[in-house]
């Protein structure tokens, strides 16, 4: 047995080795070849796909109730801002210390910050990108492009500051950008760039 096991292949030698106890050979080039080694790593490797689906049933539950929290967060600031402008004029300096800008000054958007960027599963293309809310942004453009030219592959436009972006070349070494947006403009891209792996 050499390389990496997998599971049919752990099955099939340890029925071979139960079968067969006279064929069982203790350290093989470091390796037992016997039933009970089968066994063990048979095992490891169901408990290791347990983990890695626990992993990614976490990871989704977490990634949804984060978005709910935005979504739900979002909308009480819509509603606060659609109530102080029946109280406000756009002018009134009071706007500022309800943490919105006066809508009589409109200008452009914040650089975004904090962008992050996670590869998808291995081999699957996909790269989710992710940056905090800009000030004054109505909406964002994320932009992939190759690590070693710095020619553009792809960008993204989007109404929340996140992106999924699909169909990538595996092994090609990205850098990811994201600029927000608005009526006046659009703001400087985000620095220093995220450079990562497509899966």
């Amino acid at each position: 047995m050499s390389g990496r096991p997998t599971l049919s292949f752990c099955f099939t030698w340890m029925g071979y080795y139960t079968n067969n106890p006279s064929h069982e050979v203790k350290n093989v080039n470091g390796i037992d070849c016997t039933a009970a080694a089968c066994t063990e790593a048979s095992d490891a490797i169901v408990a290791a796909q347990k983990a890695s689906n626990q992993s990614n049933t976490d990871a989704g539950t977490a990634q949804s109730n984060l978005q709910d929290g935005i979504d739900a967060g979002r909308a009480r600031a819509i509603g606060l801002q659609s109530e102080l402008g029946q109280l406000l004029d756009d002018n009134d300096p009071r706007w500022l210390a309800f943490g919105f800008d006066m809508p009589g000054h409109t200008a452009g958007p914040d650089v975004p910050q904090n962008l992050t960027v996670t590869p998808g599963a291995a081999g699957s293309q996909t790269l989710y990108a992710h940056s905090g809310d800009s000030r004054r942004a109505d909406g964002y453009r994320f932009i992939v492009r190759n690590a070693a030219d710095g020619s553009d592959i792809t960008e993204l436009l989007t109404t929340d500051p996140e992106a999924t972006f699909t169909g990538l070349v595996s092994g090609t070494k990205v850098s990811v950008t994201v600029t927000a947006r608005n009526s006046t403009g659009e703001s400087q891209e985000s620095a220093p760039p995220v450079v990562v792996v497509v899966p």
